[in-house]
């Protein structure tokens, strides 16, 4: 597999257009260049499943539930809701991270069966805090209770494209694709009914998680929504297809790609830049040529499906042995 880093590719592109190449990514020429590599790294890369992309190393802890939570109306009565309860006190790591914080409130007038999706916390995290709640009405009437934290819905890393398989422990978990416009008390309308391990995990739709009030909004990233409401803190592994991160600085590498596949990239970069740079339209076959070869190398490069076989454990005999054909389960994470 290659390594290749962002000043390489740069000067590759530069040769093939009989330019000398360079120490340094500061030109506006270079600058287009970088743009055109990454363009072509996303179209190249992204849109097909490579081998070599998929990674089985992906991990999730879910949290558990919380339960006994202090909440009460602000006063007067905003689009927030105050947790002041000393037996419930929280830590950053309870409102923080990459997961969604859901408040589930029994005595709430207009929700008495949903979790409110918490959007934002006031900071530092402890006995009196402040939430920012989505789809919370100012007029709800509820009075000093006890109510329950959910985490049922979970941000993955940037580099998350697609979600194959999931899994807990040694049990695969049902892998659903969740429609980008559900929202998550349409996922789970009921949440307080059924609260154990995980059972079904959807992934669909960009998200953002729970953050500290008055900062910024962070980026929204690939979702994955689980049920039941975990009542521990239970360890998914999931196997994805990798989404290499976009180039930016000289020393930014590009990692684990065959030279090959490499080739199809700064072949594509440089019909870019000889084209919107150079203005040389006659380039564009270049990228024609390059997503072709591209396309017979994705074919060619995982061996012929008929003479390979997936097997389950090597526990339960070879009678287990099936014929591999495609990609089942697939799931399109972007």
């Amino acid at each position: 597999m290659a390594s290749v880093n962002l000043l390489e590719l740069v000067n590759r592109v530069r040769l093939f257009r009989r330019q000398p190449t360079t120490t340094v990514i500061a030109t506006a020429e270079d600058q287009v260049t970088a743009n055109a590599i990454n363009m072509a790294m996303e179209d190249v890369l992204s849109t097909k499943r490579w081998e070599f992309d998929l990674r089985h190393n992906g991990q999730l802890t879910l949290r558990a539930r919380r339960s006994s939570i202090g909440f009460e109306t602000a006063s007067p009565i905003t689009e927030n809701i105050l947790i002041s309860d000393s037996s419930s006190l929280l830590f950053d790591e309870d409102v923080f991270g990459d997961y969604v914080v859901s408040a589930y409130i029994g005595s709430s007038t207009e929700y008495p069966n949903t979790a409110l999706r918490l959007a934002s916390c006031s900071a530092p995290v402890g006995q009196v805090i402040s939430f920012g709640a989505i789809g919370f009405t100012p007029n709800d009437a509820f009075s000093v209770t006890d109510g329950e934290f959910h985490y049922g819905e979970y941000i993955l890393p940037d580099t998350v494209r697609e979600v194959v398989r999931v899994s807990h422990q040694e049990n695969q978990l049902e892998l659903r694709q969740a429609d980008p416009v559900v929202r998550y008390d349409e996922l789970f309308p009921n949440p307080h009914e059924t609260v154990s391990a995980p059972e079904v995990v959807a992934v669909g739709g960009f998200d953002t998680p729970t953050y500290e009030t008055g900062t910024a909004t962070p980026a929204p990233k690939l979702r994955m929504a689980v049920w039941p409401i975990p009542d521990d803190d239970y360890v998914l592994n999931y196997s994805y297809y990798y989404r290499h991160p976009e180039l930016s600085s000289a020393t930014d590498t590009l990692v684990g790609v065959p030279p090959s596949v490499v080739n199809d990239i700064v072949l594509q970069a440089t019909s870019t830049v000889m084209m919107t740079w150079d203005q040389n339209f006659a380039a564009s076959h270049f990228t024609d040529l390059s997503r072709q070869q591209a396309a017979a190398k994705h074919s060619a490069y995982g061996g012929s499906n008929a003479r390979r076989r997936t097997i389950g454990s090597f526990e339960t005999g070879r009678n287990s042995t099936r014929v591999a054909l495609g990609f089942p389960n697939k799931l399109i994470g972007q």
